[in-house]
């Protein structure tokens, strides 16, 4: 099976489709698919990704996903780059020290790989808080 992605003629995929290796576009004569891969074109299409016909390094061309990231900027390798540096994640002294849970002494916090995630509404990055079902676990309790 090989993924196909079909472009319209603004170079906006349009619908991704999976072909028997014998029965792709190519194939069958139809115009405006591109066989997508991460191997092959740096990313596997979606809707609404940018196709790239010539790009450095992508004979086939490349596929990139749109942003919907207010104020990003896309770098010469087709990648996103906000416009404000992405804090530091979590430092290894807090992982190690571990958060206590509200109301649970002494138990470990669960740490998510990302500590921000950018907050459109203000254009800057946000801290994430990390919650387990419905205790909030990204500051610890005051004991008293």
């Amino acid at each position: 099976m090989k993924t196909f992605a079909l472009v319209d003629e603004n170079n906006v995929v349009l619908n991704v489709a999976l072909f028997e290796d014998d029965q792709t576009p190519t194939d069958l004569g139809w115009s405006g698919w591109h066989e997508t891969s991460v191997e092959l074109t740096k990313n596997v299409a979606g809707p609404d990704f940018i196709f790239v016909p010539e790009a450095d390094g992508y004979p086939s061309g490349l596929f990139y996903d749109p942003t919907s990231l207010t104020g990003w900027v896309l770098d010469a390798n087709y990648e996103w780059q906000p416009p404000i540096p992405k804090p530091e994640g979590w430092s290894q002294e807090e992982i190690d020290a571990g958060i206590p849970v509200w109301g649970h002494p002494g138990m470990e916090a669960v740490y998510h790989e990302e500590k921000w995630y950018w907050d459109n509404a203000t254009e800057n990055w946000a801290e994430a808080g990390v919650y387990e079902g419905s205790l909030r676990i990204d500051q610890p309790q005051e004991e008293g």
